[in-house]
């Protein structure tokens, strides 16, 4: 499954001034504590699966309100038609197999009608005419969307899917074209964003995160890269592998000749993350959230920017 945190809140707050949420699927309530945290003034949301929404009952937070109902009736409660109305709003389509994605039920059952347990065809028919100054995403598209190529891997076959509505699935997003732009992202199962054409500026794109995979690491025999032709120095200072490549990384502009492939050299190391031309601006890195990554490596690539000066201070 994919999760809000996956975006950029802060920025849809600070940025567009978006002060709900409105979430098909509480859960355990990370999506609604992470965007109060993001400075969201309150948060709604709604969990048919019985034991979760008692267990949500016990944590008490006036900034949120979840109701024990279906996510076809939540969106359809005039409390929310009139969040959509009169606040902007950003609205997390996240509601599939109740209860499954905390091990407490089967992917697959027939405990619950299709409609409930993959309720996204009729979620999107009933926010038409709802959402127009609403930020709209959509969680898990593999679940429709055989073919899309996630970064998580296709869809188990132990899970339910939509595929036979694939069609309908793209028709109805496509349907929202007079009010939004329509955008995919591959990251974790895949999402799709509905971007209202109301707001000024560009979409928001899902973060890069420690440990994501966003290049293969491939030693291009016969190619001598500047990491791979540096590597043995950066192994004779021991300051290398007991201070300086600790934890998280991040390699930006590594390209085919990422440090990543020399992980195995570094103990210390837990995980690199490439950021290249298919991850973004490495002037910018408008994608990668402060104090996210425990260290930033980067080799012949301060060149290849506009203007080095704000590069480094990115």
């Amino acid at each position: 499954m994919g999760f809000l945190g996956r975006f950029p809140l802060h920025r849809i707050v600070e940025e567009h001034q978006v002060t709900h949420l409105i979430e098909t699927g509480y859960g355990i309530g990370n999506s609604c504590r992470m965007a109060l945290s993001a400075g969201f003034n309150h948060a709604l949301s709604c969990e048919i699966y019985q034991p979760l929404y008692e267990k949500a009952l016990q944590e008490k937070n006036d900034s949120i309100t979840i109701f024990p109902d279906d996510s076809l009736s939540f969106l359809n409660l005039e409390q929310v038609n009139g969040i959509l109305k009169n606040h902007r709003s950003l609205v997390f389509l996240d509601a599939h197999y109740p209860g499954s994605d905390y091990c407490n039920e089967k992917y697959h059952s027939d405990e619950w009608d299709k409609d409930i347990r993959l309720p996204l065809i009729n979620e999107l028919r009933v926010l038409r005419g709802k959402i127009d100054n609403a930020i709209v995403i959509i969680d898990d598209c593999r679940i429709y969307l055989k073919d899309f190529a996630v970064t998580s891997g296709t869809l188990p076959e132990y899970a339910d899917h939509g595929f036979d509505n694939a069609s309908e699935f793209i028709e109805l997003l496509e349907s929202f074209a007079d009010t939004h732009a329509l955008y995919w992202y591959a990251e974790d199962t895949g999402y799709a964003v509905l971007w209202p054409h109301a707001l000024a500026g560009e979409v928001i794109k899902p973060l890069i995160l420690p440990g994501d995979i966003t290049s293969q690491f491939l030693i291009n025999r016969g190619v001598v890269g500047t990491t791979s032709m540096s590597v043995n120095r950066r192994l004779m200072d021991a300051r290398f592998t007991s201070r300086w490549f600790v934890g998280a990384g991040l390699d930006i502009g590594g390209g085919p000749d990422s440090i990543g492939i020399y992980r195995s050299l570094f103990p210390l190391m837990r995980t690199v993350t490439v950021y290249d031309l298919p991850q973004g601006d490495a002037q910018y890195l408008d994608n990668v959230s402060d104090n996210s990554f425990d260290f930033v490596y980067s080799a012949h690539c301060l060149e290849h920017v506009v203007d080095p000066f704000v590069a480094i201070n990115n």
